[in-house]
């Protein structure tokens, strides 16, 4: 009956780690980072997968965002959106930006521009990085390296 009993509890845990670990296919890339809300008292932490192969301009993405506050009465939640990535290429003064633009709901920014650096960073109305404090220093979304763990597993 023990053995049983644990033959069991072993199923059933890979089989709870196996629906973790299931992606929805290749990857494009995977990021995380910080928005801002409205109040100073909170702040959503953002995890954006772009699913695609290499080279594509266009695909699906899922959205993982959590809302924390400070507040000790305030309640945590968490949202898993799903939603479409188109990349372009814009010329700004000179320069090409990559422009990524976000249709998803929850996003405080809808177009990242991609850096050479792997950030998405939020873009000015022109299509350019937005590299103050307000889009760089707030809002920027860091590349989750690919030998993570969970990497692309929103």
């Amino acid at each position: 009956m023990k053995t049983t009993c644990l033959r069991w509890a072993s199923i059933l845990s890979l089989s709870s780690l196996m629906g973790c670990a299931v992606m929805r296919g290749p990857i494009i890339g995977d990021w995380q980072g910080y928005q801002p809300l409205s109040t100073p008292q909170g702040q959503v932490a953002i995890e954006l997968v772009l699913y695609g192969r290499p080279g594509e301009t266009s695909g699906k993405l899922r959205l993982s965002s959590q809302t924390r506050w400070t507040e000790a009465n305030a309640v945590d939640s968490s949202a898993y959106l799903d939603g479409t990535w188109t990349l372009k290429d814009i010329f700004v003064k000179g320069r090409i930006w990559r422009n990524l633009t976000i249709d998803a709901p929850g996003m405080s920014f809808p177009t990242y521009v991609l850096l050479p650096s792997n950030d998405l960073v939020p873009a000015l109305d022109d299509g350019s990085p937005d590299m103050s404090q307000a889009g760089w220093g707030c809002c920027r979304l860091a590349p989750v390296p690919k030998n993570s763990f969970g990497y692309g597993r929103v």
